[in-house]
């Protein structure tokens, strides 16, 4: 009786187990929505497709063909169990920006759950030109110093990338500069990626590490702006083409305002500032195909405007001797495609394959740089021989034409084999050529020190030394790794232990540098990086006020508080104003610090 009701029991329970997961697999749902559906083409979205009562993240087609993917995906899980049910929620959340204004649409995207074809819904988003009206702009969002999301009050800041031409040809330079527009103190910046630019090779254009501020006004307001990024574009086919916004996290600095200069690019290190997430406008290119008509048969695609010159190492040779031929292509352009036609070679030479030398750079912004051929031609007979014509052929995108280079005649005299030499036959082929350094190898003449066969060699006092020297490698390794385990991965023991090497680095950073903003800034970060480093707290969280505190807390004398007060303060007024201020003596200023921070070693 027992046994029966156990087994109507388990059936029971499989049926209702069996109920309830058809149950979850019907309720699974999917949906997508986006942060906001009225942007300007500045702004980015948070794009968020959520799951609900699916078992599993699915694999599915992003396919967005009016939006670039800034970051993503970002995927989180929810699991809640209310009054005996259980519910359970999936988000895959992408960051997007647009490259085109009007109505886009988004979606909707299909993926398949446990066998089933699911759809989100579509979702269409409004993107306009220009800027945002004040009251509604969004830019990205401000983010206080406590994370928290704060709307902007204005369009101060923003990023605008601008190429020199929307017309190419594949394999023209399209150079994209991207600048940033403030009309607030900026602390510092940091590209997150660079943009995507498929059919596009690219190559850095290198800016200056402190950019130059210029003023230029925009829609009746005027802006301060400079250049944070130059990438040079080589368009690899034809079609419009799409370079995807660049994203750039800017530091608002909120506290008082100083100088220009050091308000754009350093700051106060006590002001307190909130963080912007920005992104540059899309670039669109329009890559027409090249010309077919005129097109030279020695044509191999390469783009730009190109010099060449020719050198020939003899022009007397014998019979089977080998003479170089060096041929230099110096020019503008992408140097990487630079290739020359194989040439037509007579029945009385032989060609190898040539060495190939490339080198580039960047030149007024152009990319630019040389390409060297080196051939090497062996004659087969006597008499007067015109070395094949090396020509290269490329396309000037300034004079829409093909133009072709040409090496010019090159010709060399060859003289008859001397009688003992023209026995071997008609010389080496190529592959004996290539092979001839390998084939001969050369002959020792000393034998080196022999060892007697049979000798045992653990009766030799070399083998216990290298014996106990291994030992002592293995202990130095096992004594290490404890170390290791127990101090290495403690990051405030770390940074207690390296806290004089940084401070001692900054000071000497400062001497090295003759600019008196980066002197200053140098010396009053190795006083603040030293107490930070002794206490465990991050230096850009360091007030004023909390070291005063913090000193006290660890019995420092107040006059030696009081002194290191000082020294921050003139640092400070050298930072900010580094002209007239006569109570300055620098050269007192370094030994200042490593005494100060002798005196913090002692207590901290």
């Amino acid at each position: 009786m027992i046994s029966r009701f156990l087994r109507i029991s388990l059936a029971f329970s499989f049926a209702l187990l069996l109920t309830q997961t058809q149950s979850f697999a019907d309720d699974v749902q999917v949906s997508a929505s986006v942060d906001a559906t009225d942007i300007t083409i500045n702004e980015q979205i948070q794009l968020v497709i959520e799951l609900e009562n699916a078992d599993q993240f699915p694999s599915f087609n992003l396919n967005l063909d009016k939006f670039a993917i800034i970051s993503g995906p970002a995927k989180s899980s929810n699991f809640q169990w209310i009054n005996g049910k259980s519910f359970s929620s999936k988000k895959i959340s992408y960051t997007i920006a647009p490259l085109e204004t009007g109505d886009l649409k988004i979606g909707p995207f299909e993926m398949m759950i446990d066998g089933t074809r699911y759809t989100t819904n579509q979702i269409t988003v409004h993107v306009a030109k220009g800027s945002r009206p004040p009251s509604a702009s969004r830019s990205g969002g401000d983010v206080s110093p406590e994370g928290e999301s704060q709307s902007s009050s204005d369009d101060v800041v923003f990023i605008k990338a601008t190429a020199d031409k929307s017309k190419a040809v594949p394999g023209e330079q399209v150079t994209v500069t991207y600048e940033i527009y403030t009309r607030v103190s900026i602390r510092n910046y940091s590209i997150e990626n660079l943009p995507d630019a498929v059919g596009f090779w690219k190559e850095d254009i290198a800016t200056p590490k402190n950019p130059k501020l210029t003023q230029e006004v925009v829609n009746g307001i005027r802006y301060s702006k400079a250049t944070i990024k130059k990438i040079a574009y080589f368009p690899t086919q034809s079609g419009t083409l799409t370079i995807t916004p660049m994203p750039v996290v800017v530091e608002i600095q909120s506290s008082r305002r100083r100088s220009l200069f050091d308000d754009f690019f350093n700051g106060d290190p006590f002001g307190r500032g909130a963080t912007k997430r920005l992104v540059s406008n899309p670039i669109k290119i329009d890559v027409k195909p090249l010309p077919t008509d005129n097109q030279p048969n020695t044509f191999t695609g390469t783009v730009g405007q190109f010099t060449m010159a020719s050198t020939l190492d003899t022009n007397i040779v014998k019979i089977d001797e080998a003479v170089g031929l060096d041929v230099t292509i110096t020019g503008t352009g992408n140097i990487p495609t630079v290739t020359l036609a194989n040439p037509e070679v007579p029945a009385s030479l032989e060609m190898f394959d040539p060495e190939i030398e490339k080198s580039s750079r960047v030149d007024g912004g152009k990319v630019a740089g040389n390409v060297t051929y080196q051939y090497v031609f062996i004659p087969r007979k006597e008499g007067t021989v015109d070395l094949p014509t090396i020509r290269f052929a490329y396309y000037d995108p300034d004079a829409r034409r093909y133009r072709t280079l040409s090496s010019g005649t090159k010709t060399i005299k060859v003289l008859p084999q001397e009688q003992r030499q023209q026995i071997t036959g008609s010389g080496f082929s190529r592959e004996e050529v290539k092979l001839l350094n390998m084939d001969i190898r050369y002959l020792k003449t000393n034998p080196g020190q022999l060892r007697q066969a049979g000798a045992r060699y653990y009766a030799h006092w070399s083998f216990y030394a290298v014996l106990l020297l291994s030992l002592g490698i293995i202990g130095g390794c096992t004594g290490y790794r404890y170390w290791l385990e127990e101090w290495g991965q403690d990051a405030a023991y770390m940074r207690r232990r390296e806290a004089m090497k940084r401070a001692n680095q900054r000071i000497k950073s400062a001497e090295a540098h003759e600019d008196k903003p980066e002197y200053f800034s140098n010396l009053s970060r190795a006083i603040l990086g030293f107490i930070g480093d002794k206490t465990n707290i991050a230096e850009n969280a360091l007030q004023r006020k909390d070291v005063t505190v913090l000193l006290r807390d660890h019995a420092l004398p107040d006059e030696t508080i009081t002194e290191i007060e000082r020294f921050l303060d003139r640092c400070d007024a050298g930072r900010f104003a580094p002209v007239g201020q006569d109570q300055l003596t620098e050269e007192e200023l370094v030994p200042k610090a490593k005494s100060l921070i002798q005196t913090l070693n002692q207590y901290l």
